[in-house]
């Protein structure tokens, strides 16, 4: 039972990104990216930029909110550290990352948040 739901949770999150993904693909990049908008590879480095994108990124990866609670569910705690390197960082890393280039590929440097 609890197998099934980590699997129902995996695929929530992977629908997260994939359902808008999937829509974007469907209508297009003339259908959803603004008119002034373009993509920009390597945007210009400010420091407000830099910090702006470290703050989402960080803000991404950190879970510290629900580690307690995810600790305290495990048959063995001493495997969180291992659990979270191999398993959940990589995932997360990957959402993020599809997510981010899709949007910006999609959206173009119009994007806000």
């Amino acid at each position: 039972a609890d197998a099934n739901k980590v699997w129902i949770n995996i695929m929530t999150l992977c629908g997260t990104v994939l359902i808008p993904m999937c829509y974007y693909i469907i209508v297009g990049v003339d259908g959803i990216r603004p008119e002034d908008s373009q993509v920009v590879p390597i945007a210009p480095m400010t420091p407000s930029g830099v910090l702006s994108g470290l703050s989402t990124f960080t803000f991404g990866m950190t879970s510290q909110f629900m580690l307690t609670e995810i600790i305290s569910e495990m048959k063995d705690p001493a495997e969180f550290p291992k659990a979270y390197v191999t398993i959940s960082a990589p995932f997360q890393f990957t959402a993020f990352m599809l997510a981010g280039l899709g949007g910006d590929y999609f959206l173009g440097d119009r994007v806000n948040g």
